[in-house]
């Protein structure tokens, strides 16, 4: 027969179990509002009969089950889910910054605008036209001067500000991966934690809620994938090596590349690539790291995207496809034997694609230009005026200042004066007619000739650079490249934005906190402890008139 008090302990562990629902339901409402909080669960089972011999054996042909008792408190979650989510999210990472950076080089080239390149690129030839037209008249040369000025001032400032663009992106890269090696000890952290509660057989449902939320902030800079033992060991990779294991974290370092290839592990990527930029590797062993996406990802892509293999341009000399040249290296031996080709590494359209076209464009102009200007006459008669230079003290065409973007102006000889703009030249039909200089024939007696000036004109229209047909097309073709990558950038941050929400929605689904549920809840478990505690009641009365009322009669 069982025991008279049996029934006391069932409503006990009712009363135990629904007030054990309570609480957590007041955790889950509690925390509807904490970022990354998975809701909470009581698991409860029916405790089955008794069957041993003795006090609990069947009675009546019937059994009665001893209650109920907690199986655990389990934290909802889908790992499916949370991978899907974090696998967007390295997406969104990178996206959102191609279409960042993207957008920030069309506000660099502002195109079209009343500054941009090809307005300033038509003054200038506007004002060539018109010198054609009157080629001794001051004012007019003047404005060419000016316009003159303005271009190449344009075309510095452009190329200025890639460079400041490509350091920031270098920045920030700095700052990521500083940021997940944060992150990288706190899940170490964290590991250790959960470990140490776990081991006494207790759920730490709110310390993994605080790992997971650090691996999805981790996912959106860097490819994460994540792995959990059968004894609770939790280990993060990323670019398929490890980097927390458990408690021990394998933390990441940049090593500055540098211009020399002599023993430097890491040399420049491209050509034109500013100084200090910095490669990402592993602390314990210099090893570049692969990073294969996430915000990271991204400002890797835009810092060193070359769009391509990087092949040798026809009428490019090959100085502009060696990395980390300088005025003081160029053209000298020694100083080539210390570099080597651009190692072409980066397929993607990144700021050092929009360096070197520009550089090229740059680069094209001043040397066709002063070609044909060199050819020509001033109006004091001399000729070999160049009307481009880089700047410096002795120009030499052939051995010029790179990046040619960052120095071009205008020579000193046509700063100091207009009248050194070589308009005048002696085509073979004038040599025909005795107008030769080299034959005595004095130039300044040849007024009105403006046929340098129509020669410089027909650069405009003349094939420039092997990628456009001429001067404009090459401009509008750069930044019409630029248009393209920015837009599809845009499009696919929009679409990886509108995934990543979707992803979210489905495990807020599932992990997220109703509060209309959980009041639900709170009210049947409410009753659910009242009718327990009523049920004690009633055998506390049971047994007072089984204890103090039987046997009493007749006395």
């Amino acid at each position: 027969m069982r025991s008279t008090f049996y029934g006391l302990e069932i409503a006990r562990k009712g009363l135990h179990v629904n007030q054990a629902n309570l609480e957590v339901t007041a955790h889950n409402i509690a925390n509807a509002n904490t970022k990354g909080y998975s809701r909470q669960q009581v698991i409860q089972k029916a405790i089955e009969p008794g069957t041993g011999l003795g006090l609990f054996t069947t009675y009546g042909g019937y059994a009665v089950g001893g209650g109920v008792d907690i199986q655990q408190v389990r934290q909802i979650r889908d790992a499916y889910l949370d991978m899907q989510y974090r696998k967007e999210s390295t997406a969104l990472g990178e996206w959102e910054v191609r279409r960042d950076m993207l957008a920030y080089i069309e506000a660099i080239f502002n195109e079209p605008s009343e500054s941009g390149i090809n307005t300033v690129l038509n003054e200038f030839f506007n004002a060539l036209q018109a010198l054609s037209l009157n080629p001794e008249d001051p004012t007019t040369r003047a404005t060419v001067q000016q316009k003159a000025l303005a271009l190449t001032e344009n075309i510095r400032n452009v190329y200025v500000k890639l460079e400041e663009l490509q350091r920031e992106a270098n920045q920030a890269i700095i700052s990521y991966v500083n940021d997940i090696n944060s992150f990288a000890r706190e899940i170490a952290a964290l590991n250790e934690q959960i470990f140490k509660f776990e081991s006494t057989g207790r759920p730490a449902n709110d310390l993994r809620d605080q790992r997971n939320l650090i691996v999805d902030n981790l996912s959106k800079i860097v490819q994460v994938s994540v792995y959990e033992d059968a004894s609770g060991r939790f280990r993060v990779d990323i670019a398929g090596q490890t980097l927390v294991s458990h408690t021990k974290v394998y933390e990441l370092d940049v090593i500055p590349r540098s211009s020399s290839i002599n023993g430097m592990p890491y040399p420049k990527n491209n050509h034109v690539d500013v100084d200090e930029l910095v490669e990402v590797v592993w602390k314990d062993t210099d090893e570049r790291v692969n990073i294969t996406g996430g915000t990271l990802k991204g400002f890797i892509d835009m810092r060193d995207g070359i769009g391509g293999k990087e092949q040798p341009l026809p009428g490019v000399p090959e100085e502009l496809l060696e990395p980390g040249m300088s005025s003081g290296q160029m053209g000298t031996s020694s100083a080539n034997a210390q570099f080597q080709p651009a190692p072409n590494q980066n397929a993607e359209y990144g700021i050092p694609y929009y360096m070197r076209m520009w550089n090229l464009f740059a680069h094209t102009l001043m040397i066709t230009f002063n070609e044909i200007h060199s050819q020509g006459y001033t109006l004091d008669g001399k000729t070999g005026v160049y009307f481009f230079s880089d700047g410096s003290a002795n120009f030499d065409p052939a051995s010029v200042r790179q990046p040619i973007a960052k120095f071009i102006t205008i020579s000193d000889e046509i700063r100091n004066d207009w009248n050194n703009i070589a308009a005048i030249y002696f085509d073979e039909e004038d040599k025909l007619n005795g107008m030769d200089p080299q034959n005595g024939f004095d130039p300044t007696q040849a007024k009105g000739n403006n046929k340098n000036i129509l020669r410089l004109l027909d650069l405009r229209h003349k094939t420039y650079v092997p990628e456009c047909d001429n001067m404009d097309n090459f401009t509008k073709a750069l930044i019409s490249t630029l248009g393209v990558a920015s837009r599809q950038a845009a499009h696919m941050a929009d679409n990886q934005e509108i995934l990543v929400n979707e992803m979210d929605k489905r495990r807020q689904s599932v992990s997220g906190v109703s509060l209309d549920e959980e009041m639900a809840n709170m009210v049947r478990f409410q009753h659910a402890y009242n009718a327990s505690a009523r049920i004690l009641t009633a055998i506390d009365e049971m047994l007072e008139v089984l204890i103090n009322r039987m046997g009493v009669v007749g006395r």
